[in-house]
């Protein structure tokens, strides 16, 4: 005599309208785990010997009988337990699934910020090195030094230059300083 046959393998599924949301493989697991021992133990049962039969037939009905009533207790509690954590399983889940939302979200909107931020800034150093440059751009220096240099390589230049400043220090008068004749 066999426990349950594999048609009546609904004992292992969870009562009539409940379905599981996260843990649905454990019953498809213990279902083929059911009808594999029932195909050992049908296979182990062929090879008992003829004058055996009486006996183990016997000895099946008495484990049925025994059984059957803490099997149904077990079975109950298991579907219950089984539900109860599958309703733990898919509120973490649900949890922390908001939980990952919410950080995507304000990365969103961090990267937003510091997009912004780094554009800003990126202006900034980029205005002050175009500054700097300005400041370093050899051309208005050679552009001066050239002019001087002209003196140095032609000697009219030079002296035109001195008789130049020279009466500009001479215009002044006796006891006139250059701040009195600015004002």
């Amino acid at each position: 005599m066999v426990l349950y046959s594999s048609q009546d393998s609904k004992h292992i599924s969870m009562t009539e309208g409940t379905q599981l949301k996260r843990l649905g493989f454990v019953q498809g697991y213990a279902s083929q785990g059911y009808q594999t021992l029932e195909g050992v133990y049908k296979t182990t049962r062929s090879f008992v010997p003829g004058f055996v039969e009486p006996y183990a037939k016997q000895a099946e009905e008495t484990a049925v009988s025994l059984a059957a009533p803490y099997f149904t207790m077990a079975q109950d509690t298991a579907d219950k337990l089984l539900a109860g954590v599958d309703g733990q399983v898919d509120k973490s889940l649900q949890t922390l699934s908001g939980a990952l939302d919410y950080s995507k979200d304000l990365h969103e909107k961090n990267m937003t910020t510091f997009n912004g931020a780094k554009d800003q800034y990126f202006g900034f150093v980029e205005a002050t090195v175009d500054r700097i440059k300005a400041l370093l751009d050899p051309s208005p220096y050679i552009q001066w030094a050239s002019g001087r240099v002209g003196y140095y390589v032609d000697p009219d230049k030079l002296v035109d230059a001195s008789v130049e400043y020279a009466g500009k220090v001479a215009s002044f008068g006796p006891g006139e300083s250059r701040r009195a004749q600015v004002r």
